[in-house]
């Protein structure tokens, strides 16, 4: 049984709200959403969240720019040296 067959649309994700009103429509019993979520995971769940990508990704893209582009936008610019932002670095005083 997902969202959308216990009245919810389209969207398939399971919040603790649904999950707490689930077991108030299924149980008659009425618990907090911090109950809710501590027995979720005493029987195993965790959070999640789906991973929806889109139509168009272009997977070669991407590998491209990641090998080619990514690398030098990570190097610092040339003829600068790392700084620190620690108020107490001694090049600061």
């Amino acid at each position: 049984m997902g969202p959308a067959a216990a009245g919810y649309g389209e969207d398939q994700r399971w919040t603790l709200v649904r999950v707490v009103a689930l077991i108030a429509t299924m149980f008659h019993l009425r618990v907090g959403i911090t109950t809710a979520w501590q027995a979720m995971r005493r029987l195993g769940y965790t959070a999640q969240m789906p991973t929806f990508r889109a139509a168009e990704r272009d997977e070669q893209a991407i590998a491209s720019w990641r090998r080619y582009q990514w690398p030098a936008l990570k190097e610092s610019p040339p003829g600068e040296e790392r700084g620190s932002a620690s108020p107490t670095n001694a090049a600061k005083r």
